[in-house]
């Protein structure tokens, strides 16, 4: 089955291969928390050549703004070492992979690629900004470099202090798909109790419009998305691999007109639902004031994600929704499950 190429939010690939000395290496070793750029592209290609020249000529740019390079040359190693030594020799300071099967120029499956031929844009958690497979190679390094200037600066420190064990996942849904959910809520939504709950509507604890996905392609598509872009950082995180479900997925409305909120709770403790291990709280929008997630058991940060962005965290730690002061706030909410431990039927 082929593999489906690499959009914004992918984790790229971790990988094993000799470098130009023949000691084999782990990529992940080399990353270093900063953005950067890998080229990948086969030794034997003009294309790569120029590329690899550029990339030289760039390097120092990118290790002025604070990121990374580095270069996946598929061929024998000979070939690899003839064209490094072409682009500059010693003036090659990044780290070059030999991937003399190219496996792992396959692993990172790039639309419109030419022979495997790319530039792959990565964030300072390995996940992808953007792909380059279009134009003239000798230019991928310095149009990365932009992309980076106008979008990424180093953030800045801050004071220890009490954090809560959450993720923030950015860009787990495209925008486009984080419209079509909200055009499914427009569509359709009711009044919905809390989950587990014995009462219809407990307004002292939640007040929202909710859309229950029915439509099977999509929360085939939701399920799909959210195993592509969450589930490995909740395996690099939280060291949690699963097998796991996922339980209904639900867009929630939050109104400002109505003050909507979804007051403390935990996500775990009825017996309808304590086969619940993580929650995903995914903001589908942000043209709204308010309505942010604190977690008071570790602080009061408050937490307002940008669309498209995750926050994912363990179900039993206590949170809530503040009240939505100006707008609509949308989002989705689903958990993933212990399929070991099934939640009951519902009565």
């Amino acid at each position: 089955m082929a593999v489906p190429s690499l959009e914004r939010g992918d984790r790229v690939a971790n990988f094993v291969l000799a470098d130009l000395g023949g000691a084999y290496r782990l990529f992940y070793d080399f990353t270093k928390g900063a953005p950067g750029l890998v080229l990948l592209a086969d030794a034997g290609d003009a294309g790569a050549a120029a590329a690899l020249r550029a990339l030289v000529a760039e390097a120092g740019a990118f290790g002025a703004l604070g990121a990374e390079t580095f270069a996946v040359l598929r061929g024998p190693p000979a070939r690899v070492a003839a064209l490094v030594q072409a682009a500059g020799g010693e003036a090659v300071s990044f780290p070059v992979f030999v991937d003399a099967e190219g496996k792992a120029n396959a692993a990172f499956p790039v639309a419109g690629e030419t022979q495997g031929r790319k530039a792959v844009v990565i964030d300072a958690n390995q996940r992808v900004l953007a792909t380059l497979a279009d134009g003239a190679p000798e230019a991928w390094p310095a149009r990365a470099l932009d992309w980076l200037k106008a979008r990424w600066h180093p953030a800045p420190p801050v004071r220890p202090g009490a954090t809560p064990p959450i993720l923030l996942v950015p860009d787990a849904f495209d925008p486009g798909f984080c419209r079509q959910l909200v055009e499914a809520w427009r569509k359709d939504h009711q009044e919905l109790g809390v989950s587990g709950s014995t009462d219809a509507l407990l307004y002292d604890r939640k007040k929202s419009q909710d859309h229950v996905v029915r439509d099977p392609e999509l929360n085939r598509r939701i399920s799909a998305t959210l195993n592509r872009r969450i589930a490995p950082e909740v395996l690099k995180a939280f060291t949690f691999r699963g097998p796991y479900g996922f339980d209904a997925h639900i867009v929630l409305g939050y109104d400002a007109t109505r003050r909507d909120f979804f007051g403390l709770h935990r996500d775990n403790l009825s017996p309808r639902t304590r086969h619940r291990r993580f929650a995903i709280s995914l903001n589908l929008n942000d043209d709204f004031d308010g309505g942010e997630l604190r977690f008071p058991e570790y602080g009061g940060a408050l937490y307002r994600m940008e669309a498209g962005t995750a926050c994912v965290f363990s179900c039993s730690l206590l949170h809530e929704a503040l009240p939505v002061a100006k707008g609509q706030r949308f989002s989705l909410t689903t958990f993933m499950c212990d399929p070991t431990e099934p939640a009951p039927p519902k009565r």
